[in-house]
């Protein structure tokens, strides 16, 4: 009787297994670069589209609309009128072009921080009444604890109805005599003067 080994057949060489485990080893590396090559994709606002089709409706129901329709949320400035009357017909339409009508509607300009679209009232144009410089200007950034900006903070002066809101970096103007004292409110933080 002939002695048949099983070796090389049903199981494989030395040489084999560390084919088979260097597979093993970069099969992971490969589905996490594919995951995330495919979220990256389709994270964008220019990406992203949305279907609207309102007609004499408020600047506050298109919003909502993009909030139900997208993972983005809305950051507006004190300064706008979200009840201003806009017309936006769109289907399947880019959100950057569905934001870009809604702006110009809504006199307003928008910029995109990652998951949040920040509204502000639209810098005055040529024609219009300067600003009054009496009073100095003043300019800071408002930062947590860690050092990161913080987006929306409200800056007024102590009784007074004058404000600013921080923009994407943390940066906030606001026009205050010497001597006058900021009020710094956010959501989730405790006011402080």
């Amino acid at each position: 009787m002939k002695n048949n080994s099983l070796s090389g057949r049903l199981y494989p060489n030395f040489s084999s297994n560390n084919q088979l485990f260097r597979i093993m080893k970069i099969t992971p590396v490969l589905l996490f670069t594919f995951i995330f090559s495919l979220s990256a994709v389709t994270s964008s606002s220019q990406n992203v589209k949305v279907t609207i089709n309102r007609a004499h409706s408020s600047v506050q129901e298109v919003i909502r609309d993009i909030e139900k329709q997208t993972e983005y949320l809305f950051i507006v400035n004190s300064n706008v009128d979200t009840r201003r009357s806009v017309s936006i017909d769109a289907s399947g339409t880019p959100l950057s072009e569905v934001l870009d009508k809604l702006a110009g509607q809504a006199e307003v300009s928008y910029s995109v921080a990652g998951s949040h679209i920040i509204l502000s009232k639209e810098a005055q144009g040529k024609d219009a009444a300067p600003i009054p410089t009496q009073q100095p200007v003043i300019r800071g950034v408002v930062m947590d604890e860690s050092g990161e900006a913080l987006i929306g903070v409200n800056v007024k002066v102590k009784g007074e109805s004058q404000g600013a809101i921080s923009d994407i970096e943390g940066n906030f103007e606001l026009a205050a005599s010497v001597g006058n004292t900021l009020v710094f409110s956010y959501v989730g933080y405790i006011t402080e003067n």
